[in-house]
């Protein structure tokens, strides 16, 4: 087997402390690195993984590149089959009457349960 590195994990932003098995440029084990000042040897599942996100067989290898320009517009796309917008969006009407007795109804039911320590 390889050699033990000692490095950092990339996948957050706690960057725990690791250290990784290599087998050439493949990580082979992972384990936590007790001597972290941070971490202290915890490993989270991310972590555990990371041979998985390193080669599992789905795994890009090469840059994907782009055939053809892409079309910046904003919006529904009629081209790829996405309806075109028909008039203008509908607006925010004002609550009626009852709509706004119920709202406020409900609103003082909550805050009743709340100030009485009810769940």
């Amino acid at each position: 087997m390889g050699e033990w590195h000692r490095t950092a994990c990339s996948l957050c932003y706690l960057n725990c402390g690791l250290e990784v098995q290599l087998d050439g440029r493949k990580i082979t084990r992972v384990r936590g690195d007790k001597a972290h000042p941070r971490s202290g040897g915890y490993l989270c599942q991310k972590a555990q993984r990371l041979t998985w996100y390193g080669d599992h067989e789905d795994r890009l290898t090469t840059p994907l590149r782009r055939r053809q320009p892409l079309d910046r517009r904003p919006g529904p796309r009629p081209d790829r089959g996405h309806p075109a917008p028909q008039g203008r969006p509908a607006r925010l009407e004002p609550a009626t009457g009852e709509e706004r007795t119920r709202a406020e109804t409900d609103s003082a039911r909550v805050r009743e349960t709340v100030a009485s320590g009810r769940s």
